[in-house]
């Protein structure tokens, strides 16, 4: 290995020749040293360093990459990549930092050195100008002292950096001697004497009138070989100013006016004042003493004075640089005061206006900066203020005001991260200081977000901020103020007082803490305790405020102990009160109108007009009193005569809120006459008293919501949710106002409109009221929503167990899930909530709700009925659905036992479709339980077809045809009996059964199927899976025995599925449909594949709860696959048409009374149907070919009409008795239908009335 000193000596010649521009030599010395050690780092770097200057970059590249390869992590590579970028890519931006450096911006060239030389400038040269333009930008004195004492130091034989060093220390000292040394050696240099002797004499021109300075200008006279005049010249001055300080010491005005700037040096400012005017006095022409007096009154914040004292000590000392500066800085902060007064104005413009002009004159003040930042944070221009905020920290990096306001706004727009790296560039100290006030300023953040959440509605979540916001600001009294009130809001009074408790210890004697914390009891109505917390508010701290709130407090607790005692019925008492309290007031005119509103408040109207006239001569002392004068008047009585009043008023001088308040009292008297009305029930009179003045105040919200409200009442929905909506434009946030309109969209169909309306309610439902989320829980219940309208009454029982609109609605969907005992006690509850009790009635009144807790039951055979509740119950509770359903709910829970005659007739052949069935159905529904509701049948059945007369019949009647002269030719009865036994059950929407068909009969068979109904939107659907008996014929029903062959054929069941869709919402029109599938199939009957579409609709002309007129239309299309209509053997004994078409329009009428409720239908119909031909024996090959004969097909059409008149009475109030005469008629076909039923409660007295429409016992036939 060479060397090591052989090495260093070589670095050392490259060095020195490099530093003397002689690139040759520098060339020779690395190549020597290359050549004994080829891969030594520094050595390459040098070489590759070399090459750059001498333009040859390819030839740096390369020996860059081998020093990248040899050292990647030597310093030398990045030296080396930054000057070959310098060389090509940031060359142009090194040559506009050097036109900033010849222009006099270090600023801006610094920050593209930076930029370019993100590891430092890559050589001595480009060191020494960086070094240089750092020295010349604000603050860079020191950082750049410490560079060159440093480059100094690494290159000590390079007499420029020698050079820049003694240049820097002087420009600021120009007296230090170690410097100007060092520049007497540099002067000796040939290389380096002009230079140094520019710097020294440019030390040598700034040096002060010291004795001191005399022999540092003579040492540099002696050395300069030319003569130097104006060097020369001040010596001399500086010898001549010596001489005349000497003979200022005996000077008595001039010792005051030194005494004077010390005086202002220790910022005694009184003692500066008087020793300064002394000694102008004396020597007026003195600029020291005069610009002492301009420094003085700018401590005091006079600018515009200490600016004039700064303009005459300029013209006493005009070449003086220091007056000039003055004058600057006394016209700057004059400026900077005015924006300061502008600010407590308010007048935010003038202020940005004056601190612009001041950031003119100097632009790198923070505290311009600042305040300019603050100023736009008060005009909303958040990003203005942090652009200042920054600039005031580029040029003072621990500025505490633009720390702490940058801080707020980081916190005000969610960025707190920020502030950490903020902080972290400050030292311990620094950080406290601003710690204290970016507290303040996070609890100044965190209110304002907590204030716009109040806005929002959120009050739960502008508590834990406002929590928060406490505990970084443990002294502002009126954050704990806006704490307190959402407490109150909250119902929490409990958490008020500790908010204050620690508080008013601590400050006990600052007024505004005592202040927020009264007003926080005077909103608790703690008017007494609030009376105690003003008083030890001393008299000189009372403000106007507070002395006005002591008063409204004391009136206040007198009205209060009055309203109390009128409260108990002792209005004599209250009246005595308020006597008392008149006497003690005297003619006080403010107080003698509080004692008119207490008068009203206790209902002594009268009392209240007496006072009220023995003011309208007075002469109001103030508008405002004028004006509370004539609302109270108003107020008094909806016929009092306010014209008077609000004349005067007119003539009066009024503001525009003034005008606005004359203009609400006009109002207020106008809706108070109108209410007047509609409580008379005259809605259109009281509609015809608002909209005139709607119309005049087309935003008034009230008259809006007034104007609004009658329409609703009147029933015009169109017009009532134009004028909602309006409203709602002006009450945005009002839940009363949305959820009419959510109510009025649901009634004039705009569901989807609705179902976004009360999405936007149910995200924000804080400070919602019970009846507010009644009305959001009936609206889902409205568009059938109910697993969102189970969550919100979830929440308005957890807010309100008592609320019974929440109740009762709980109690509906509780019932929907089968959970009937729940439901029934949700609805009684509810129930009971409105009403004491019951009142027995006559026992001809046989409405049977009971409202009882849900572990009594009414006792037998008793009768109680409910009375009606007030009108604002009905339009709140829907009651008549509310008792039907809990009469439902209750009668669920009741065991029934019915029974029914049913009889049902046809003409035709005897003993072949001739028809005649007897059904006595026997019922039992058990009471339902969790499982569901069952239901037992036992239907006693017999058919009669009549007697088949073989002579004559025997071509129709199974293979009878086919009979020789052996077979019968009488009578043949066709009867056949047997008992149906089925079970049901019903769980919520779905029903399942099973049975069978009547044992007995001569073909028996299973029975059974699903149906289930449900909802999707306002369509009600259902699906019905099943397996039937076709009841139209004793062969179809129960099957027969062929005469011939003795064989039993018939017995036909339908087995499909059929499908239900309805839009019928019980309003003035509905609609239906259905569609049904089913294979036809029994013992030896051929099969057959049935489509049945079936569809109609109704409009409902008289629709009310115990009366009903309707008409529709209803339409079929039956499709067959085969014609098995027939009686022969093969046959089924059903109508079966290939097609089938129908339309008819029934109308339906019905009315229920107390005890009796009827129904009557009749219809009229017209159809068309197509038959297709049939073999006699379709099931069997043999016996159509030996008689090979056909039924004939063909088209037909015909016209029908039918009546059905229904009944229900009831006997007892547990036993119904019914019945019902049904009549069809049409040309080839003439069924009549007669039927008795009853039904019997088995444990309770039934809770619901007699049916509307009546609803006869149904034979399983008939399922």
């Amino acid at each position: 290995m060479p060397a090591v000193s052989a090495i260093a000596s070589l670095l050392a010649q490259a060095r020195l020749w490099e530093a003397r521009g002689r690139d040759d030599l520098v060339g020779e010395a690395l190549e020597k040293l290359l050549a004994i050690a080829p891969n030594h780092p520094e050595a390459l770097t040098q070489q590759a360093l070399l090459e750059i200057r001498k333009q040859q970059p390819d030839n740096a590249r390369q020996t860059l990459a081998r020093l990248r390869q040899l050292s990647p992590q030597y310093p030398g590579v990045v030296q080396i990549e930054t000057l070959l970028r310098l060389e090509s890519r940031d060359s142009a931006r090194l040559q506009q930092a050097r036109s900033f450096i010849r222009n006099g911006k270090p600023e801006e060239a610094l920050a593209i050195l930076k930029a370019i030389y993100p590891a430092g400038p890559p050589t001595p040269a480009l060191a020494l100008e960086y070094w240089q333009v750092v020295g010349d930008t604000v603050n860079g004195w020191d950082a750049a002292l410490k560079g060159l004492q440093d480059l100094q130091s690494k290159y000590p034989d390079d007499a420029r950096y020698k050079l820049a060093l003694a240049e820097h220390v002087l420009s600021r000292q120009p007296n230090d001697r170690t410097a100007l040394e060092r520049l007497s050696e540099l002067a000796k240099n040939p290389e380096t004497e002009r230079a140094a002797r520019a710097v020294w004499r440019r030390a040598m021109l700034r040096l002060g009138d010291s004795a001191g300075t005399i022999p540092l200008i003579q040492q540099y006279l002696e050395q300069e070989p030319v003569e130097d005049t104006a060097v020369r010249e001040r010596l001399v001055n500086i010898q001549k100013a010596i001489a005349a300080q000497r003979r200022l010491q005996t000077d008595p005005y001039y010792q005051a006016g030194q005494r004077g700037l010390a005086s202002l040096e220790a910022n005694k400012l009184d003692e500066a004042d008087n020793l300064l005017k002394q000694s102008l006095a004396g020597r007026p022409r003195d600029s020291a003493v005069v610009g002492g007096l301009g420094l003085l009154r700018m401590r005091q914040g006079r600018h515009a004075e200490a600016e004039a004292y700064f303009q005459q000590a300029l013209s006493l000392e005009p070449n003086s640089n220091q007056w000039k500066s003055l004058i600057q800085t006394a016209r700057f902060w004059g400026l900077m005061r005015q924006a300061s007064d502008a600010s407590e104005q308010l007048d935010f413009k003038l202020a940005l206006t004056r601190l612009q002009n001041a950031l003119a004159m100097n632009p790198r003040e923070p505290a311009a900066l600042t305040a300019l930042a603050r100023v736009h944070t008060a005009l909303g221009q958040s990003a203005q203020a942090e652009k200042a905020w920054l600039e005031a920290l580029r040029y003072e990096p621990a500025n505490i005001g633009a720390l702490t306001g940058l801080a707020g706004l980081y916190l005000q727009s969610g960025r707190e991260n920020a502030i950490d790296a903020l902080l972290s560039s400050l030292d311990k100290t620094q950080r406290d200081q601003v710690n204290a006030s970016i507290n303040a300023a996070r609890a100044s953040a965190l209110k304002a977000k907590a204030d716009v959440l109040i806005e929002k509605g959120d009050r739960e979540q502008a508590i834990t901020l406002l929590e928060q916001a406490a505990l970084y600001d443990r002294n502002d009294p009126w954050l704990r103020h806006s704490l307190g009130r959402l407490y109150l809001e909250k119902g929490q009074p409990e958490k008020v007082e500790p908010l204050f408790a620690e508080l008013l210890k601590r400050s006990s004697s600052d007024a505004a803490v005592h202040y927020a914390y009264a007003l926080l009891q005077a909103n608790q109505d703690r008017r007494q305790a609030a009376l105690a917390t003003l008083e030890p508010i001393a008299d000189q701290d009372r403000n106007a405020s507070m002395v006005s709130l002591q008063r409204d407090l004391w009136v206040g607790l007198v009205l209060e102990r009055a309203r109390a005692q009128a409260q108990r019925g002792r209005s004599r008492v209250a009246a005595e009160m308020l006597d008392k309290a008149q006497r003690l007031v005297g003619n006080d005119p403010e107080r003698s109108l509080d004692l008119a509103g207490a008068r009203i408040d206790v209902g002594d109207a009268q009392g209240a007009q007496r006072i009220l006239k023995t003011l309208d001569d007075t002469k109001p002392p103030s508008i405002a009193w004028a004006l509370r004068h004539a609302r109270l008047t108003a107020a008094s009585s909806d016929k009092a005569d306010i014209q008077p009043l609000i004349n005067r008023l007119s003539a009066m001088p009024l503001d525009s809120q003034q005008q606005d308040e004359l203009r609400d009292i006009q109002l207020n008297h106008v809706l108070q006459q109108a209410e007047t009305q509609r409580a008379g029930n005259h809605l259109q009179a009281a509609l015809d008293l608002v909209r005139p003045w709607r119309e005049k105040y087309p935003l008034e919200d009230r008259l809006l919501a007034r104007e609004a409200g009658y329409l609703r009442s009147l029933g015009r929905r169109e017009d009532a949710l134009w004028r909602y909506q309006q409203l709602q434009t002006l009450q945005p946030k009002s839940r009363d106002v949305a959820n009419a309109i959510i109510e009025l969209k649901i009634q004039t169909g705009d569901l989807a409109d609705a179902r976004r309306l009360i999405q936007d309610e149910t995200d924000h439902l804080d400070g919602a009221t019970d009846d507010q989320l009644s009305d959001l829980v009936a609206a889902r219940l409205d568009l059938e929503d109910y697993q969102e309208a189970a969550r919100l009454v979830r929440l308005a029982i957890e807010k309100n167990p008592k609320n019974p609109r929440a109740l009762a609605y709980a109690s509906r969907l509780t019932r929907q899930e089968g959970r009937v005992d729940e439901a029934i006690n949700l609805l009684q509850q509810s129930q009971s909530i409105y009403f004491a009790g019951l009142n027995p009635k006559a026992p001809a009144t046989l409405s049977t709700l009971r409202l009882l807790p849900a572990s009594q039951e009414p006792e037998a055979e008793t009768l109680v009925v409910v009375e009606p509740p007030p009108p604002t119950v009905l339009a709140n509770l829907e009651p008549s659905y509310t008792y039907r359903n809990l009469a439902e709910m209750l009668d669920q829970k009741t065991g029934w036992i019915a029974t029914s005659l049913d009889q049902r007739n046809r003409t035709g052949t005897p003993g072949v479709s001739q028809y005649s069935a007897t059904e006595i159905p026997v019922e039992w529904k058990l009471p339902q339980d969790r499982n569901g509701r069952l239901t037992l049948h036992a239907d006693f059945v017999s058919l009669n077809a009549g007697a088949l007369d073989l002579a004559a019949s025997r071509n129709s009647f199974g293979s009878a045809a086919l009979c020789g002269a052996e077979c019968n030719t009488g009578m043949l009865p066709q009867e056949k009996r047997g008992l149906a036994l089925n079970a049901s059950l019903q769980r919520d929407t779905v029903r399942w059964d099973i049975g069978t068909t009547p044992l007995g009969f001569p073909v028996q068979t299973l029975v059974g199927g699903m149906l289930h109904k449900g909802d999707i939107g306002p369509f009600g659907y259902s699906v019905d899976i099943s397996r039937r008996a076709l009841t139209g014929s004793l062969l179809s029903y129960a099957g027969a025995v062929d005469p011939r062959t003795g064989q039993v054929w018939g017995g036909v069941q339908a087995n499909g599925v059929r499908f239900g869709l309805s839009l019928d919402q019980g309003g003035t029109y509905g609609g239906w449909s259905s569609l049904g599938f089913h294979q036809l199939a029994g013992r030896n009957v051929q099969s057959n594949n049935r489509m049945q579409l079936m569809a109609g609709g109704n409009m409902r002309v008289i629709n009310k709860e115990d009366e009903l007129l309707q008409f529709g239309v209803t339409g079929m299309h039956w499709r067959m696959s085969e014609n098995a209509g027939e009686y022969t053997f093969g046959h089924g004994g059903y109508y079966s048409p290939q097609t089938y078409t129908s339309l008819s329009f029934p109308v339906t009428y019905g009315q229920r009374f107390e005890r009796f409720s009827y129904g009557v239908r009749a219809s009229v119909s017209t159809s068309r149907s197509d038959t297709k031909a049939a073999p006699y024996y379709p099931t069997d090959p043999t016996l159509q070919a030996a008689d090979n004969r056909f039924y004939g097909g063909g088209p037909g059409t015909g016209t029908g009409h039918s009546f059905l008149v229904s009944w229900e009475y009831q006997l007892q109030p547990r036993m119904f008795l019914g019945g019902l005469l049904e009549i069809e008629r049409s040309p080839d076909y003439a069924p009549n239908r007669v039927g008795l039923y009853l039904r019997y409660a088995t444990d309770k007295v039934s809770a619901q009335p007699v049916s509307f429409l009546p609803a006869p016992l149904q034979p399983v036939s008939q399922y």
